[in-house]
């Protein structure tokens, strides 16, 4: 869920960590005045169901030329990243993707100590190591992604102050009333 001011980039991130999930936007209508945004929130809102959105600017991971499978498995591990749910393959995935070092626990010298090939083979994340590379993603978020989430947008503008191409391709509800039927609908 976000709350407030969004640009087209952070919305993008965010459309990044919850490629499967789902998207609450609540008084974000500051991406209605950016036209990236408001093209990418087309692509996320497209009928499909799952739809490409692209975010092709410098400093992008360049997964337009992956397969779908390679993109999506490249996706997914660095959504669970950048939420904080992944898992030790997804963190050594993406650190084999960022170029960093990871130590093998395969290559474990048989002559090193037990505590130390423990250390290595053990499944936990220490925090710094995740931090490292969830900044090694938000820099380097991918530039298409395939997107099958949902999204919930709260709003204040009224139906004629959105892009049409917007409102044809998602759900909305115009809860404007008067002072009457509110007090009558608190009543309730």
């Amino acid at each position: 869920s976000k709350k407030g001011k969004v640009t087209a980039k952070s919305m993008y991130r965010l459309f990044v960590e919850n490629v499967d999930g789902l998207l609450i936007f609540d008084d974000c209508d500051s991406v209605m005045d950016d036209p990236n945004g408001i093209n990418m929130l087309k692509g996320a809102l497209d009928t499909d169901p799952i739809r490409t959105v692209d975010y092709d600017v410098q400093g992008t991971y360049n997964t337009g030329n992956m397969s779908f499978e390679d993109r999506e498995e490249f996706v997914s591990r660095m959504s669970a990243v950048l939420k904080g749910q992944a898992n030790i393959d997804d963190v050594e995935f993406m650190e084999r993707k960022a170029g960093f070092t990871v130590v093998d626990k395969a290559s474990v010298d048989d002559d090193l100590p037990d505590w130390y090939k423990s250390e290595v083979n053990q499944d936990v994340i220490d925090s710094e190591r995740l931090q490292k590379i969830q900044t090694w993603c938000r820099s380097n978020l991918p530039n298409k992604i395939d997107f099958k989430g949902r999204i919930i947008f709260i709003s204040n503008m009224k139906a004629n102050e959105w892009d049409s191409a917007i409102l044809t391709r998602a759900f909305h509800q115009n809860m404007d009333f008067s002072d009457g039927e509110m007090l009558d609908y608190i009543d309730s």
